[in-house]
């Protein structure tokens, strides 16, 4: 069953999917599924504008992507079209969920050069439990409007050997600096930059700002840009 509806001068269809109503809304110039309190905010405005354009600035054709923390594909979309056929995006996300519409998004933009993963990332490589929260803010800590536990996949990056790696976004709702902690040998060998959300009341700050020490850092609306001088490509 889908029912059009008309939110702020966009059209929206409501998908009675999984006995919940999800919405096909505009997403620049492609589409996508998502939660109703996110279609309603995407269509009010741009979904982080900042972060956007610093990516289409500087992401280049071939150029490797890590989303960690995939969520139902905002920035996995984005890379997948900046890169190009000759790129290649990894997604994480272990939300069952939200998982369920990033692997929606994906074919419903025919995307062609995304490999998904419905693990988690970490500092080690194993199970854990998972909050999963009706927010779709659910995290291996703790969070509000928890709905289940759940047990999943845990995994390092650097246990992926992923290389080379030009990009890594991470939102994990907490865990960002444990993240980091499991890919330090992708970073010493790959030195990508880095695009972490950046939100202190979800997690210790101390811990992640411990993890960058020495990468110079700025502020894009809710997230950090993190790099370092890197080579050139030819």
């Amino acid at each position: 069953m889908s029912v059009k509806i008309r939110l702020r001068g966009a059209i929206i269809r409501n998908l009675m999917w999984k006995k919940a109503p999800y919405y096909i809304c505009p997403y620049y110039n492609d589409r996508i599924i998502c939660h109703p309190s996110f279609a309603a905010w995407m269509v009010r405005e741009p979904w982080e504008p900042e972060s956007r354009r610093y990516l289409e600035d500087h992401v280049r054709e071939g150029d490797i992507c890590i989303d960690v923390g995939a969520g139902v594909g905002h920035y996995t979309i984005l890379f997948s079209r900046l890169v190009g056929t000759n790129g290649v995006v990894y997604a994480f996300e272990p939300d069952p969920f939200m998982f369920q519409m990033l692997r929606a998004n994906i074919r419903l933009n025919d995307l062609q050069n995304v490999i998904l993963s419905r693990c988690a990332i970490g500092d080690y490589d194993g199970e854990m439990s998972f909050y999963v929260s009706s927010g779709g803010q659910s995290s291996l800590l703790p969070m509000r409007g928890l709905r289940s536990i759940i047990q999943i996949r845990v995994m390092t990056i650097d246990s992926l050997n992923i290389s080379p790696v030009d990009w890594v976004k991470i939102d994990t709702e907490g865990t960002e600096a444990d993240v980091l902690r499991g890919m330090k040998a992708t970073l010493t060998k790959n030195n990508p930059r880095l695009l972490i959300e950046f939100i202190p009341e979800n997690g210790p700050v101390d811990e992640l700002l411990a993890e960058l020490e020495g990468w110079n850092i700025k502020g894009l609306d809710h997230n950090i840009l993190c790099e370092k001088e890197r080579e050139k490509k030819a």
